[in-house]
């Protein structure tokens, strides 16, 4: 851990790598760490104080970005990003290219 630049903690349905992530910057503070694709809609009471110490938090859907700022989470950088857990072979494109018009993406 030592030789690491940066954590970064991948996707789940919850900060699932906490322990590891505490292991990692109460150390080393001056390391930076942060989450992508995450579901953190009810954060444990002592989760918004980890949390604080991320330099971003980017949740797998947008419901998550409220319950954050609700428990207190007042990083600079929330927000939402869609991670890879999504596939499967079931395909409609015509549905898909609408959506992802009508979604900006």
């Amino acid at each position: 851990m030592q030789a690491a630049d940066v954590l970064l903690h991948g996707s789940g349905p919850a900060l699932c790598g906490e322990r590891e992530v505490a292991r990692f910057h109460e150390p080393m503070p001056h390391k930076p760490w942060g989450a992508i694709g995450v579901i953190l809609q009810t954060p444990a009471p002592h989760t918004p104080a980890v949390l604080n110490t991320a330099e971003f938090l980017y949740t797998r859907e947008t419901l998550s970005i409220e319950h954050l700022r609700n428990a207190g989470v007042t990083k600079p950088v929330i927000g939402f990003a869609p991670d890879a857990t999504f596939a499967h072979d079931l395909l409609d494109d015509a549905r898909a290219e609408q959506y992802l018009r009508s979604a900006g993406l």
